[in-house]
């Protein structure tokens, strides 16, 4: 009986259990269909537009020298007289600044007076070897001359000799007489020949010392000339702030002067823009209804205050170069061909399923999820590159809800 009664049982319990599965696959079911929202609301979401990525980046640069001479004084004084002109054009040559210094000139004029006097011993001395020497062959050409007397009055006293006209005693006295003088011409040629080379070579060495103190003497006296500072070439005057009276001490810097027709143009940008600039980007510059192309100097990728740099050239045989002046404002506009075909989307309308971007592409009330390739991160939007995505309209929704892949808006 107990076999009969167990076997109803079984069945009942094998009922339920099977009931039980399709109750719970039904909730899954529909707990997964009330999930993938087919239909929403249009006062749920958000319609933006999209549009076309201005591939053009405009900013203001300013104009820069590329070569600026600074200008100083390597002995200072008080200014005596200054051009009265500031961040004017000067011509090479331009007499900038005349100063005073007291100091500087009695220490010169000692080392003047100094300088001058060795100059004049020197040129002393080298007039007494001249005399001495002069004496000397003095001395050789009286020697000569006397030698000269007695060789013609020993010939004359040997013939009245040969005719038993004069005495022999005579004739030795004129005969010892011109060996002597022979001697001492012989012995003063000597002297003299000994001293000339000797003096030659101080006379040599006198005149490259009187040479070496003169052009020292003259370099001394042109010193002076450093009190007036001159423009050492033609350009603009900058930063010239001098008063009569005022002390410029030595090397001290007062002024500067730009190369005209040099120049870069400086830009400051926006962290914003640093991973969409290249070298290869097309620079245009604007300035009263004049534009002229642009070279890319360098890129500074280093970020200061949120700003980097970037500084560009005109080409050197523009003519623009001339009518523009240091410090002066420029537009300035970048532009990269390859970013054309891209659009800017706000992140708030992009979600994410397995690492890929979506959006839903809104149209007739209709929404398509649609894939996108995203290129950069621009701040609160994101760089996509879509060729048809151009003014489209994009939805946003609640992103922590999850939708089919067609919508309909009602």
């Amino acid at each position: 009986m107990d076999s009969v009664i167990d076997k109803p049982e079984r069945g009942k319990l094998k009922l339920f259990m099977i009931v039980s599965i399709i109750l719970i696959i039904l909730v899954l079911y529909i707990y997964y269909v009330k999930q993938e929202i087919s239909i929403v609301s249009v006062n749920d979401i958000e319609v933006i537009t999209i549009k076309s990525l201005s591939p053009e980046i405009r900013t203001v640069g300013t104009i820069k020298p590329i070569k600026s001479i600074k200008l100083s004084s390597d002995i200072g004084g008080r200014v005596k007289y200054y051009l009265n002109r500031k961040q004017s054009f000067v011509e090479e040559g331009e007499v900038l600044l005349e100063l005073e210094n007291y100091d500087y000139i009695l220490k010169l004029t000692e080392k003047i007076a100094q300088i001058s006097e060795q100059i004049s011993n020197l040129k002393n001395t080298r007039l007494n070897i001249r005399r001495e020497l002069t004496s000397s062959k003095l001395l050789l050409a009286d020697a000569t001359y006397y030698a000269e007397s007695l060789q013609r009055e020993f010939k004359q006293k040997h013939k009245l000799f040969e005719k038993k006209l004069t005495q022999e005693a005579d004739l030795k006295d004129v005969k010892d007489n011109l060996l002597r003088w022979r001697i001492k011409q012989e012995e003063q040629k000597k002297y003299t020949q000994s001293q000339s080379n000797q003096i030659s070579d101080q006379l040599e060495d006198l005149d490259k010392t009187v040479e070496i103190l003169n052009s020292l003497l003259l370099k001394l006296q042109e010193s002076t000339q450093q009190l007036v500072i001159r423009s050492p070439i033609s350009g603009n005057l900058v930063g010239f702030d001098v008063e009569s009276g005022q002390q410029i001490s030595p090397k001290e810097e007062f002024a500067s002067i730009d190369v005209i027709n040099d120049y870069l143009i400086e830009v400051e940008l926006s962290e914003y823009y640093l991973d969409r600039i290249n070298n290869d980007m097309h620079a245009v510059a604007k300035l009263e209804n004049n534009r002229v192309n642009l070279d890319i100097i360098k890129i500074f990728p280093f970020v200061k205050h949120g700003k980097f740099k970037m500084h560009f050239k005109t080409p050197k045989n523009s003519d623009w170069r001339t009518k523009i002046k240091v410090g002066q404002s420029v537009e300035i506009q970048l532009k990269d061909e390859q970013e054309s075909a891209f659009s800017s989307v706000p992140i708030r309308a992009v979600f994410y399923e397995n690492n890929k971007a979506y959006i839903y592409i809104y149209n007739q009330s209709i929404a398509v999820k649609t894939i996108i390739t995203v290129k950069d991160n621009l701040g609160d939007k994101l760089l996509v590159q879509h060729p048809q995505l151009s003014g489209k309209n994009i939805i946003v929704l609640d992103w922590n809800k999850k939708y089919k892949e067609e919508l309909r808006i009602e």
